[in-house]
């Protein structure tokens, strides 16, 4: 896995700018729960009226769903589905969080992560 400075894919102009395009759009609209047996899936409308209501926050938040929330793009798929670049961050309270921008090659019908280009945490 590479997390260094200094890319080893590097991604075309016009790659960068079909990523850009792409994370525009609303790619998913909702994800089933079969897909996810042991988890809860939470709308995004029902994330912002808890966070946007000072009333309720985080610890409406911690008593009704737990102690965490995680969120996912949509993955874009480059070079006739060989690279896939996906976005995932996790949310744990007001200064408490991870994300990453991550992209994957696939080889022998696996997905590899090969680069990080966003990793942060607060």
């Amino acid at each position: 896995v590479s997390q260094s400075r200094y890319a080893t894919v590097h991604l075309t102009a016009s790659e960068r700018a079909f990523i850009i395009e792409q994370s525009k759009k609303r790619l998913i609209d909702f994800w089933k729960t079969s897909f996810f047996p042991k988890i809860s899936i939470i709308d995004n409308d029902t994330i912002q009226s808890i966070f946007q209501d000072q009333a309720k926050g985080w610890e409406y938040f911690y008593k009704h769903y737990g102690q965490s929330f995680s969120s996912f793009s949509a993955p874009i798929f480059l070079r006739d589905y060989k690279f896939c670049i996906f976005y995932s961050d996790r949310s744990c309270g007001n200064k408490c969080g991870t994300g990453q921008l991550k992209l994957y090659q696939k080889e022998d019908g696996k997905w590899k992560q090969v680069e990080t280009y966003c990793d942060w945490i607060s």
